[in-house]
């Protein structure tokens, strides 16, 4: 009780009006973890209180948890609703970027990512979210010109000055530039000032892994995992790691690595299903396997251009159905 009211009187002075007590309790339950109880509570004062002062704060907190307990069109809906309502507010424009990241959808937050800019301006932090949401997407040539520009026009304190940016900058070099500087610069990144940097952390393992440098590239994986729990896309990468010829190859590894992907994104990610499809495949599970597969082209075809990997995933649907029909035959 006494915490209740100690928060209430807070929130009184913050918001200078009379709290919600939903609100309050929603936010005692928020902060000891219990996100299902405290959305009831969230949504319930929203529905009674939609002009109340601190509407927007309980909105964010309620998107939030939303997605916390997986309910990605509940907190994508919010958030954008506050974006449209609060469109010079930096925070949910943020969030929303990041949500599209966590379900693996990059090339609608690097859409996002330059709508917000345009709103907002230009700051190291926000073009580097940008910037590794085009090279997640695959490097969108119109996109990624854009987001270099951006690069370019920031004063030099604040690109030299951000280990992320730096990290994204490095990444794109390996990418599309100076192949041996750009990895000699994410690799010195990565292992000094940006080594708890997450983004930092995956763009690393991922030459690693494109490499051969499997095990280390494993290494940095589950060190990113750390860093964000269940992210989608670290659990695709370490899928891979599994599928990949040598004495660690390990299809069932792969499998469940790539559900927990499929499952955290809420079965948005084209990536992990493709990825857990081919486990399955090399499992000898081809029937699930040809449905999931189908199902990550569903998905990876919202978007014009949303996977990158559409042709091999045709081969691999393909290769499935083959298969399927001379067993049938």
């Amino acid at each position: 009780m006494f915490t209740f009211l100690r928060l209430y009187v807070n929130c009184w002075k913050t918001w200078q009006s009379r709290p919600v007590a939903a609100w309050v309790k929603g936010a005692l339950l928020y902060k000891k973890g219990l996100f299902g109880a405290a959305i009831s509570l969230y949504e319930k004062g929203l529905a009674a209180n939609p002009r109340h002062a601190a509407r927007f704060s309980a909105r964010m907190d309620l998107a939030f948890c939303q997605m916390k307990v997986g309910d990605y069109a509940g907190a994508e809906a919010n958030l954008r609703w506050l974006t449209g309502r609060m469109p010079t507010q930096r925070e949910p424009h943020m969030r929303l970027i990041k949500l599209k990241l966590w379900q693996d959808l990059p090339l609608e937050a690097a859409w996002m990512a330059r709508r917000a800019i345009r709103k907002l301006g230009a700051d190291a932090d926000l073009v580097g979210l940008y910037l590794y949401a085009v090279l997640e997407a695959g490097g969108n040539y119109h996109l990624a010109d854009d987001v270099l520009r951006l690069v370019r026009e920031l004063p030099s304190a604040q690109r030299q000055g951000n280990v992320f940016l730096q990290g994204m900058v490095a990444r794109y070099n390996v990418l599309h530039g100076d192949k041996v500087s750009g990895f000699r610069d994410l690799n010195q990144i990565a292992s000094s000032s940006g080594r708890d940097q997450f983004e930092v952390v995956q763009a690393h393992a991922g030459l690693l892994l494109e490499r051969g440098a499997v095990a280390l590239a494993r290494q940095a994986l589950q060190h990113a995992l750390c860093l964000r729990p269940g992210t989608p896309v670290i659990h695709a990468m370490l899928a891979r790691t599994y599928l990949a010829s040598g004495e660690s190859y390990n299809p069932q590894f792969a499998a469940q690595h790539a559900l927990d992907g499929c499952k955290n994104s809420g079965w948005r990610s084209a990536q992990c299903m493709h990825i857990y499809a081919e486990a399955l495949y090399r499992i000898g599970d081809r029937l699930t396997a040809l449905a999931v597969a189908q199902k990550a082209k569903t998905e990876g075809s919202r978007i014009l251009a949303q996977y990158s990997a559409v042709g091999e995933l045709d081969q691999l649907i393909s290769d499935l159905s083959d298969g399927i029909s001379l067993v049938a035959a």
